[in-house]
Protein backbone atom coordinates (compact mmCIF):
# COMPACT_ATOMS: atom_id res chain seq x y z
CA UNK A 1 0.00 0.00 0.00
CA UNK A 2 1.21 3.77 -1.06
CA UNK A 3 1.96 6.14 1.45
CA UNK A 4 -1.64 7.76 1.62
CA UNK A 5 -1.63 11.92 -0.11
CA UNK A 6 -1.18 14.75 2.76
CA UNK A 7 -4.13 17.10 3.00
CA UNK A 8 -3.26 20.68 1.93
CA UNK A 9 -1.34 22.63 4.64
CA UNK A 10 -4.24 23.21 7.55
CA UNK A 11 -2.21 26.23 8.76
CA UNK A 12 0.90 27.65 9.67
CA UNK A 13 2.57 30.75 11.37
CA UNK A 14 1.79 30.43 14.63
CA UNK A 15 2.94 33.41 16.75
CA UNK A 16 6.53 33.07 16.46
CA UNK A 17 6.80 29.22 16.13
CA UNK A 18 7.04 29.15 12.12
CA UNK A 19 5.74 26.00 12.06
CA UNK A 20 3.33 24.44 8.97
CA UNK A 21 0.76 22.44 9.97
CA UNK A 22 -0.32 19.40 7.69
CA UNK A 23 -3.39 17.22 8.61
CA UNK A 24 -3.51 13.65 7.32
CA UNK A 25 -6.14 11.47 6.12
CA UNK A 26 -6.62 9.51 8.79
CA UNK A 27 -8.49 11.89 11.29
CA UNK A 28 -7.04 13.65 14.55
CA UNK A 29 -3.23 12.61 12.69
CA UNK A 30 -0.96 15.35 12.02
CA UNK A 31 2.38 16.03 10.73
CA UNK A 32 4.08 19.86 11.92
CA UNK A 33 7.34 20.95 10.88
CA UNK A 34 9.18 23.64 12.04
CA UNK A 35 10.64 26.04 9.52
CA UNK A 36 13.45 27.14 11.65
CA UNK A 37 14.83 26.13 14.62
CA UNK A 38 13.74 22.57 13.97
CA UNK A 39 14.87 20.67 17.50
CA UNK A 40 12.82 23.12 19.86
CA UNK A 41 9.25 21.28 20.67
CA UNK A 42 6.08 22.73 19.30
CA UNK A 43 3.86 24.80 21.84
CA UNK A 44 1.26 22.68 23.49
CA UNK A 45 -1.03 25.43 22.84
CA UNK A 46 -0.90 24.70 19.20
CA UNK A 47 -1.01 21.38 19.63
CA UNK A 48 -4.28 21.85 21.81
CA UNK A 49 -6.21 23.45 19.26
CA UNK A 50 -5.68 20.68 16.97
CA UNK A 51 -7.07 17.97 19.78
CA UNK A 52 -4.06 17.30 22.68
CA UNK A 53 -5.83 17.05 25.75
CA UNK A 54 -3.69 18.03 28.46
CA UNK A 55 0.14 18.31 28.97
CA UNK A 56 2.95 15.98 28.00
CA UNK A 57 3.66 14.10 31.34
CA UNK A 58 6.58 11.45 29.95
CA UNK A 59 9.68 11.67 27.54
CA UNK A 60 10.51 8.13 25.85
CA UNK A 61 13.93 7.98 24.05
CA UNK A 62 14.84 4.83 22.16
CA UNK A 63 17.87 4.64 20.35
CA UNK A 64 18.53 1.94 17.27
CA UNK A 65 22.01 0.87 16.16
CA UNK A 66 20.40 -1.30 12.68
CA UNK A 67 18.79 -0.23 10.15
CA UNK A 68 15.51 -2.31 9.28
CA UNK A 69 14.45 -2.32 13.83
CA UNK A 70 10.81 -2.58 13.86
CA UNK A 71 8.69 -1.49 16.27
CA UNK A 72 4.65 -2.08 16.24
CA UNK A 73 2.08 -1.81 16.34
CA UNK A 74 1.14 -0.44 19.92
CA UNK A 75 -1.13 1.78 21.81
CA UNK A 76 -2.23 2.14 25.02
CA UNK A 77 -6.09 2.25 25.65
CA UNK A 78 -8.10 3.86 28.47
CA UNK A 79 -8.27 4.54 31.20
CA UNK A 80 -4.66 5.50 30.33
CA UNK A 81 -5.03 6.50 26.56
CA UNK A 82 -1.59 7.60 25.46
CA UNK A 83 -1.30 11.04 22.68
CA UNK A 84 2.22 10.86 21.32
CA UNK A 85 3.85 13.55 19.33
CA UNK A 86 7.37 11.67 17.91
CA UNK A 87 10.13 13.14 16.43
CA UNK A 88 13.56 11.83 14.99
CA UNK A 89 16.56 13.27 16.82
CA UNK A 90 19.26 11.72 14.73
CA UNK A 91 19.02 9.02 11.55
CA UNK A 92 15.25 8.20 9.51
CA UNK A 93 12.36 6.76 10.51
CA UNK A 94 9.55 5.41 8.43
CA UNK A 95 6.33 5.55 11.14
CA UNK A 96 2.90 3.93 10.27
CA UNK A 97 -0.33 5.21 12.10
CA UNK A 98 -3.33 2.88 11.96
CA UNK A 99 -6.95 3.74 13.00
CA UNK A 100 -8.44 1.40 15.56
CA UNK A 101 -11.25 3.84 16.98
CA UNK A 102 -14.79 1.57 16.66
CA UNK A 103 -17.03 3.36 14.39
CA UNK A 104 -14.94 5.50 12.51
CA UNK A 105 -15.00 5.73 8.97
CA UNK A 106 -11.36 5.11 8.14
CA UNK A 107 -10.95 1.83 10.86
CA UNK A 108 -8.03 -0.35 9.99
CA UNK A 109 -6.65 2.30 7.38
CA UNK A 110 -3.43 3.16 8.03
CA UNK A 111 -0.99 6.16 6.95
CA UNK A 112 2.75 6.76 7.21
CA UNK A 113 5.16 9.33 7.15
CA UNK A 114 9.84 9.48 7.12
CA UNK A 115 10.91 11.32 9.84
CA UNK A 116 14.37 12.61 9.76
CA UNK A 117 16.81 15.09 12.25
CA UNK A 118 16.63 16.79 8.69
CA UNK A 119 13.37 17.60 7.95
CA UNK A 120 12.26 18.89 10.94
CA UNK A 121 8.87 17.08 11.15
CA UNK A 122 7.20 15.83 13.74
CA UNK A 123 4.49 13.41 13.91
CA UNK A 124 0.73 14.00 16.61
CA UNK A 125 -0.68 11.00 16.88
CA UNK A 126 -4.10 11.12 19.25
CA UNK A 127 -5.13 7.98 21.58
CA UNK A 128 -7.16 5.57 19.13
CA UNK A 129 -4.73 4.84 17.23
CA UNK A 130 -1.85 2.43 16.82
CA UNK A 131 1.80 2.84 15.92
CA UNK A 132 4.64 1.22 14.43
CA UNK A 133 8.08 2.53 12.87
CA UNK A 134 11.13 1.35 10.85
CA UNK A 135 14.61 2.73 11.07
CA UNK A 136 15.95 3.42 7.29
CA UNK A 137 19.72 3.38 8.65
CA UNK A 138 22.10 2.54 11.40
CA UNK A 139 22.17 4.74 14.87
CA UNK A 140 18.30 6.18 14.77
CA UNK A 141 17.25 8.18 17.70
CA UNK A 142 13.46 8.47 18.23
CA UNK A 143 11.91 10.74 20.99
CA UNK A 144 8.99 10.13 22.21
CA UNK A 145 6.52 13.57 24.17
CA UNK A 146 3.18 11.24 25.62
CA UNK A 147 0.06 12.64 27.34
CA UNK A 148 -0.13 9.84 30.04
CA UNK A 149 3.02 7.56 31.40
CA UNK A 150 3.31 4.14 30.03
CA UNK A 151 0.90 1.78 31.99
CA UNK A 152 1.93 -2.19 31.41
CA UNK A 153 -1.27 -3.17 32.12
CA UNK A 154 -2.94 -1.04 29.46
CA UNK A 155 -0.66 -1.08 26.94
CA UNK A 156 -1.34 -3.29 23.70
CA UNK A 157 0.57 -4.57 20.70
CA UNK A 158 -1.09 -5.55 17.08
CA UNK A 159 1.20 -8.01 14.79
CA UNK A 160 3.62 -5.90 12.41
CA UNK A 161 2.77 -7.26 9.12
CA UNK A 162 -0.75 -8.53 9.95
CA UNK A 163 -2.18 -9.13 6.24
CA UNK A 164 -5.75 -7.67 7.31
CA UNK A 165 -3.89 -4.03 7.38
CA UNK A 166 -1.76 -4.71 4.32
CA UNK A 167 0.80 -2.27 5.64
CA UNK A 168 3.45 -1.87 2.81
CA UNK A 169 6.61 -1.84 5.34
CA UNK A 170 9.80 -0.78 4.04
CA UNK A 171 11.10 -3.85 4.80
CA UNK A 172 11.04 -7.51 4.16
CA UNK A 173 9.87 -9.59 6.46
CA UNK A 174 12.89 -11.89 6.86
CA UNK A 175 15.24 -8.75 7.75
CA UNK A 176 12.72 -7.18 10.26
CA UNK A 177 14.77 -6.61 13.36
CA UNK A 178 11.96 -6.95 16.28
CA UNK A 179 11.54 -7.43 19.78
CA UNK A 180 10.14 -10.44 21.98
CA UNK A 181 7.18 -8.70 22.37
CA UNK A 182 6.76 -7.41 19.04
CA UNK A 183 7.64 -11.21 17.83
CA UNK A 184 4.60 -12.09 20.12
CA UNK A 185 1.76 -9.90 19.25
CA UNK A 186 -1.92 -10.18 18.58
CA UNK A 187 -3.54 -10.48 15.17
CA UNK A 188 -5.88 -7.70 14.31
CA UNK A 189 -8.48 -9.22 15.02
CA UNK A 190 -7.87 -9.07 18.70
CA UNK A 191 -8.57 -5.34 18.22
CA UNK A 192 -12.20 -5.21 19.90
CA UNK A 193 -13.57 -1.53 21.55
CA UNK A 194 -10.37 -0.69 22.39
CA UNK A 195 -11.23 2.92 21.82
CA UNK A 196 -14.76 4.54 20.73
CA UNK A 197 -14.66 7.18 17.22
CA UNK A 198 -16.10 10.77 18.72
Amino acid sequence: MDRHTVLPVASAGYGAQDIELEALPLRGVYVLTRLSDRHASPDTALLHRIGMEGHFTHGISLVSHHQGHVRGLHCQIEPAPQGRLMQCEHGVVWCVVVDVRTGSPTFGQWVAETLSAENGRWLWIPPGFLHGSCTLGDRTAVRYHCTTPPQREYERAVRWNDEALGIGWPVADTQAVLSRQDLSAAPFFSVIDWFAYA
